[in-house]
């Protein structure tokens, strides 16, 4: 029985077909958490800045600049990167890093957008300057002066797209599991016929 041929190309199909399987499976539901990840994050952050608006417009306003101590004690608990910028594109505030030392960020793509039509812009990039992916969402604050000003939070995402690649990976595990354990009920039929 071992040495038919007939055994040995259907079962190196079934074999091929669960690997295949399990590939495309894997891919396209880590595809989809990390869209649904990836919208939870922008709605968290896009409802964070609108409740952060009514705190930092003034600063905004008077176009004070914050130090990354005096952004937190203002905005306490808040674990995302806060980054507020003026009409110009000039860093006023920052939570991790002292403003002056910082590019102006008027040409940002989510500050553009959000200083267009949209009232808010998001987008995912990677950050030159903490050499990692990151989203980020930027809010025009209209203030008392006339002039837009942004409010922009970022974080991380290394943490989710490690998340999802386990999955992925768990995925495949059992794909293969799953598989083995039906090739070998397949050879048990078969050896039995």
């Amino acid at each position: 029985m071992l040495k038919s041929q007939f055994l040995w190309k259907v079962w190196g199909s079934m074999a091929l077909f669960l690997a295949l399987s399990s590939l495309i499976f894997g891919y396209f539901v880590g595809n989809e958490v990390q869209k649904d990840t990836y919208e939870r994050i922008e709605r968290d952050l896009s409802q964070q800045a609108n409740l952060l608006i009514p705190t930092l417009a003034k600063q905004l306003a008077d176009a004070t600049v914050l130090t990354p101590n005096a952004l937190k004690q203002i905005a306490p608990g808040v674990a995302a990167r806060i980054t507020l910028i003026g009409h110009d594109g000039v860093v006023l505030g920052d939570s991790e890093s002292p403003p002056g030392e910082m590019d102006n960020h008027l040409n940002r793509p989510e500050v553009i957008l959000a200083k267009g039509n949209e009232s808010f812009g998001t987008m995912v990039r990677y950050s030159q300057t903490l050499n990692q992916d990151m989203m980020y969402v930027a809010v025009r604050v209209e203030t008392f002066n006339g002039k837009p000003e942004f409010l922009r939070l970022a974080l991380p995402l290394a943490v989710v797209n490690l998340q999802i690649q386990s999955l992925r990976n768990k995925i495949y595990m059992s794909g293969g599991f799953i598989g083995f354990g039906l090739l070998l009920i397949a050879y048990y039929l078969a050896y039995r016929v």
